[in-house]
C-alpha cells in the first residue's frame, strides 16, 4: 500500500481515491483502458498484501486528472495455477477499503435466466444464498458492524449513468454497422449468485427462476454484500454470455471465446465513458448511506441485558 500511497501523492496530490472499476469477463477480452486509448496513463501494481493474502495486481489509472483504481476479472489470479475463489474479493475489498473508495462501477458477464445471449443487465437487486458467513468475518477483520441492510443494494446515480452510456454505446454500434450488436438493455434485473467453480445445472436454475432471478453469476452478490459492509455506493453492467442451463439455447449459440473478444472494447468503452463522469460526480444524496446509518445500535445490548 505505501507504494499506491506515493504515487497518489506525487501524481495527484492525494491520499485517497474515490472510485474502483472492478473488471469482469465483459471486459477481459482485453487490456483496460490502453486498447481504448493507447495515451492512457497507467501505473501496474503486481500485488498487494492483505490479512487475507497477497492479492491480485491493480492499475491506477489517471482518468480526467483523478486517480481511479482497476482490478482485472474480480482479482481471480487467472495464469497463477490458482482456482478463483471468495478470498479473492476480500483481497480486493481489503485495499480498496484501504485506497479510501467510496463508489464501485463493476462490469461482467452472467447466463441468462429470463434474458439471452448479447443482451445487457444493470441489476437492481440480487440473490447470494452462500456467502454470509465470509462477509460476516471479513467485517470483523476490517473492524465494523456486519449488520447492514441490503435494501436498494445498487446506487441509483450510478445505475442512471451506466443505463445511458450503454444505451448510447448500442445506438453508436448500430449506426456503425459494427458485427458486434447489443441485445436488449434491461436498467433492472435480479442477479442469483452462486459460488465460483461449475456452472449451474438446469434443475438450480429453473428454482432461481422461481426465486425471482433474471440473471445468473458468481460474484455480484458477494461484491455487493462487501460493499454495502465497506459504506461504498456500487453498481453493475452485466452483458449476456449465455443462456442459463436449461433455459431455451441451453447455453449458447456464440461461442465463449469469439462472444468475449467480440464484446470487450464496446463495454470497456461504456466503463471508461462512466469512469469520466463518475469521477466529477456528486452523489452525497444517492441515498446508499441510509442503509447502513439505519443499523447503527451504539450501546445496544445494554450491559446486564
Amino acid at each position: 500500500m505505501d507504494q499506491l500511497f506515493k504515487v497518489l501523492a506525487e501524481h495527484f496530490q492525494t491520499d485517497h481515491v474515490e472510485i474502483a472499476s472492478l473488471g469482469g469477463s465483459a471486459t477481459w477480452g482485453m487490456r483496460f483502458p490502453e486498447d481504448i486509448e493507447p495515451e492512457a496513463v497507467v501505473t501496474k501494481f503486481e500485488s498487494f498484501d492483505t490479512p487475507f493474502g497477497v492479492g491480485a495486481a491493480m492499475k491506477l489509472l489517471d482518468i480526467s486528472g483523478k486517480p481511479v483504481l482497476r482490478i482485472t476479472h474480480q482479482g481471480w489470479k487467472y495464469g497463477r495455477n490458482e482456482f478463483p475463489s471468495a478470498n479473492d474479493s476480500l483481497q480486493v475489498f481489503w485495499v480498496l477499503k484501504q485506497a479510501g473508495v467510496k463508489r464501485i462501477i463493476v462490469d461482467g458477464s452472467c447466463g441468462g435466466i429470463t434474458v439471452r445471449q448479447g443482451d445487457v443487465v444493470i441489476s437492481s437487486d440480487f440473490v447470494d444464498l452462500y456467502s454470509n458467513p465470509i462477509t460476516t468475518q471479513f467485517a470483523q477483520t476490517i473492524g465494523v458492524d456486519s449488520w447492514k441492510r441490503l435494501a436498494h443494494p445498487f446506487c441509483d446515480e450510478l445505475r442512471r449513468i451506466l443505463l445511458e452510456e450503454a444505451i448510447k454505446e448500442r445506438s453508436c454500434l448500430i449506426a456503425s454497422e459494427n458485427s458486434y450488436q447489443i441485445g436488449r438493455i434491461y436498467e433492472n434485473g435480479v442477479y442469483v449468485t452462486t459460488p465460483p467453480g461449475l456452472f449451474e445445472t438446469a434443475a438450480q436454475v429453473s428454482w432461481y427462476k422461481q426465486l425471482g432471478g433474471d440473471t445468473v453469476g458468481q460474484s455480484l452478490g458477494f461484491v455487493a454484500k462487501l460493499a454495502r459492509i465497506c459504506d461504498m455506493c456500487i453498481a453493475a453492467i452485466h452483458v449476456i454470455s449465455n443462456d442459463a442451463e436449461g433455459m431455451p439455447a441451453d447455453f449458447g449459440e456464440i461461442g465463449l471465446e469469439d462472444f468475449y473478444f467480440a464484446c470487450a472494447k464496446p463495454f470497456g468503452s461504456i466503463v471508461l465513458r462512466v469512469l469520466k463522469r463518475a469521477v466529477n460526480l456528486e452523489i452525497s444524496d444517492c441515498g446508499c448511506q441510509s442503509y447502513t446509518n439505519d443499523t447503527k445500535m451504539t450501546g445496544l445490548p445494554v450491559a446486564g441485558a
